[in-house]
């Protein structure tokens, strides 16, 4: 899909890499494996590097819990893609730009009326989180990505102010 999401402010990236197993697009939410366990239903071994939201799939194998969990390793949205082994050489990783924090526009899962500083949040299918979508907060529910910018009656995209994870905040990875 290679979308350019980015709409204002300075979007400071971090380098980061992405396996050449894995397809990350431009315009993709991306959360960083730190822990264990983070991919493949539970059964993975951190590896500190870049996926797409929707490479991410806990133990508990709910959509709650990977909304959950990809809040709160949320890294940011890729400023550029990653082709797994048909872009490189197998084997290899690659590295790509990664913006930590800036204002940026993404489709809805469904339309939706909001209001400035309506919580943005991870949005799924299934147990599976869509890599370039959100929805608008829902009740009981905390798993922000980030913060309305403006507000719309029956949206069909939302602009957010990024609030990355902890992985996110203060850390440059290399």
């Amino acid at each position: 899909m290679d979308v350019n999401r980015h709409v204002k402010w300075p979007y400071w990236p971090v380098e980061v890499q992405v396996r050449e197993s894995t397809e990350v697009e431009k315009g993709d939410l991306i959360f960083l494996d730190e822990v264990n366990n983070l991919r493949n239903n539970g059964s993975s071994t951190a590896n500190h590097s870049a996926y797409p939201f929707s490479k991410l799939s806990g133990a508990s194998g709910t959509l709650a819990n990977n909304q959950y969990l990809a809040a709160y390793h949320f890294l940011g949205v890729a400023m550029e893609g990653s082709y797994g082994p048909s872009g490189s050489e197998a084997g290899v990783t690659q590295n790509i730009a990664v913006a930590t924090t800036g204002h940026f526009s993404f489709p809805l899962k469904s339309p939706k009326s909001f209001k400035v500083a309506s919580v943005v949040m991870p949005s799924g299918s299934g147990v599976t989180l869509f890599d370039q979508k959100v929805m608008m907060w829902e009740s009981g529910s905390t798993y922000p990505l980030g913060y309305v910018t403006e507000g719309r009656t029956r949206g069909v995209s939302v602009t957010l102010l990024l609030r990355t994870g902890p992985c996110g905040h203060g850390r440059r990875i290399s």
